[in-house]
Order: C-alpha cells, then sequence, then structure tokens
C-alpha cells in the first residue's frame, strides 16, 4: 500500500460511521499491522490527518477523533449553504465568473429555452471553513430571473429563488459521474489532476415544471461528501 493510499484509508475511516467526534482512534501499531505497514509509514500518514484538523494527538492518552470531513445526512432537498449549517461549518462562496452569453444548443435544451436566449453564466468556488470544496458552473435564464446580479450569487441561490422571485422549488433531478479534473479546476480545489473528482449534474424545477437552473457541482471528495436516505416505497401488490 503507497503512502498516498494510506492517507487516503485513514481519512475514509475518520469518516465513515465507525466513529464519531472524541472517539479515540486506533493506535498506531495496531493500524500499521493492519495494513501491513510500517510504522513509520503510518505515523507521517496520520500526520496528515492532524495538520488537516481531523486528529489529535494527546500525549500519553492517544489519538482522537477532532473533525470529520462535511458530510451531511440528505433525506430532502437541501442547498449547499443548508447542507454546511446543519454539519455545524461556515460556508462561504466565491463568484469567480458572473456574465450574461448566448445559449447554445445544450443548455437551451437544459432550460427549455431558445437557442441563442441569454442566459447567465455564474461560476462559485464554495469554501467549507475557509477550505475549497465544490466548484459550481450555473447557468439561469435571463428573462426568468432579470434582476439576478453577482450579490445574490455570493449567498444561496435556493434562497434568492425563493425568497427574492417568490418560487417555491419542487425539486432537484441530480445525475452522479467521476471525472478527472482538468488542470484549472484541479487547482482550484487544491486537489491533484490525477485524481477523480465527483461531479454532479442538478436542474432544479419548480411547482409548475419550470426548469430554474442547469448546474455542474465538482466536489473536492476529501472535503465535501454527502450521505443520502431514501426512504422505501413498497409498491402496492407486494408480491411474496
Amino acid at each position: 500500500m503507497v503512502y498516498a493510499e494510506v492517507v487516503k484509508f485513514l481519512r475514509d475511516r475518520v469518516n465513515s460511521l465507525e466513529y464519531k467526534v472524541g472517539d479515540i482512534f486506533p493506535s498506531e501499531q495496531k493500524l500499521a499491522i493492519a495494513l501491513n505497514i510500517s510504522r513509520n509509514t503510518l505515523r507521517k500518514a496520520m500526520t496528515v490527518l492532524v495538520d488537516e484538523g481531523l486528529l489529535e494527538k494527546r500525549h500519553g492518552s492517544g489519538t482522537y477523533i477532532r473533525n470529520k470531513n462535511i458530510q451531511p445526512n440528505i433525506s430532502a432537498l437541501k442547498s449547499f449553504s443548508e447542507n454546511a449549517q446543519q454539519a455545524g461549518k461556515n460556508c462561504t462562496s466565491k463568484v469567480l465568473k458572473f456574465m450574461v452569453i448566448k445559449s447554445d444548443a445544450n443548455i437551451s435544451s437544459q432550460l427549455r429555452i431558445k437557442n441563442g436566449d441569454q442566459v447567465y453564466y455564474i461560476r462559485r468556488l464554495r469554501f467549507i471553513d475557509d477550505k475549497p470544496v465544490q466548484l459550481e458552473d450555473t447557468w439561469m435564464s435571463v428573462a426568468l430571473f432579470p434582476d439576478l446580479s453577482l450579490r445574490d450569487m455570493v449567498n444561496s441561490k435556493f434562497a434568492y429563488i425563493e425568497l427574492n422571485c417568490g418560487m417555491t422549488i419542487a425539486g432537484c433531478y441530480e445525475t452522479f459521474m467521476p471525472i478527472i479534473p482538468d488542470k484549472e479546476v484541479a487547482n482550484l480545489l487544491k486537489i491533484s489532476p490525477r485524481e477523480p473528482a465527483l461531479q454532479l449534474t442538478t436542474q432544479a424545477i419548480d411547482i409548475k415544471g419550470v426548469h430554474l437552473d442547469y448546474s455542474l457541482l465538482t466536489s473536492n471528495v476529501h472535503e465535501f461528501r454527502v450521505k443520502y436516505f431514501w426512504p422505501r416505497q413498497r409498491p402496492e401488490n407486494n408480491s411474496p
């Protein structure tokens, strides 16, 4: 097991349901034996997690879970900001691009507008506790949101749609896929361009079926994970 794999294994274990914040973490000796690696390699890997604020070493006592990467439980649609607040994290956004462009065939299809209609293109970098965790590329119809401003996008997009525009969001279509980020995206998220990132395609609709936005969210999987809970809906005629 190479060093980078050891760091990833330990980070995944810290963020698993096996531990809560404040729990004691297995000793270096036990982990080194379990992973079949030297204690020196294990110690260096754990130091990475200590520097990230996930682990805390207490002299004479052991190593404890100090923090976890954001991992909100999702049972209903929530915005990025709402998920962060639920996890007790500080969320901020930096708008990197805000411009009006003509929609191409793909964006027009996603937003159910005419090809060439004006749309906003917004790129936002989302931070959790000052760490870049998600890059969001969003397209929204200018005709549908004529008063949208850069200031609105510094805050919650869902809050703007519901509170400022008086629309009711019914839900969101989402599609997940792993990608290899390009150099620009990797630099913004502070990840290696050689490791996969998670890309989420989202499309919110209101209660009338109007397509409100089209977004591509690329997440730093080391810092931002979402755990979903989908309730079981049994068929009416449940055969044995």
